[in-house]
């Protein structure tokens, strides 16, 4: 899935390191997604996912079923300013330009965005 969103990117007009960045992010959700649910014991784990890109920003929305888990509460709460731990939650932490989380019909819901108008402009230049 993540190199299908990765082209999908490419196709709609993100640059090749935004699109790259929207592949690790789904990567890294997918992986906490997964050592979610099956530490909660569950025998199926559901996650969708959607890409949105307009000229200002890039958004993933990932959606899963798993146990309620807050992936912004717990970096806030567990990062200790060392690069080696949660590597994964900190790089889309720090690359990011917004990250929202919600819960609601029992399901966990995750929105990161990051700027697309930022290349557009360089280009146009």
């Amino acid at each position: 899935e993540s190199r299908r969103a990765e082209d999908f990117c490419l196709k709609h007009g993100a640059d090749s390191r935004k699109a790259k960045l929207m592949s690790l992010f789904i990567e890294e959700m997918a992986v906490n997604i997964v050592k979610h649910g099956l530490a909660q014991k569950r025998r199926r784990i559901g996650a969708d996912y959607r890409l949105s890109i307009n000229r200002q920003t890039l958004c993933l929305t990932l959606r899963d079923f798993c146990e309620r888990f807050d992936p912004v509460a717990f970096y806030n709460a567990h990062n200790n300013g060392q690069a080696e731990n949660m590597l994964g939650i900190s790089l889309v932490m720090k690359l990011s330009k917004d990250i929202r989380y919600f819960n609601a019909f029992n399901s966990n819901n995750i929105i990161i965005s990051i700027d697309n108008e930022e290349e557009q402009k360089k280009t146009r230049t």
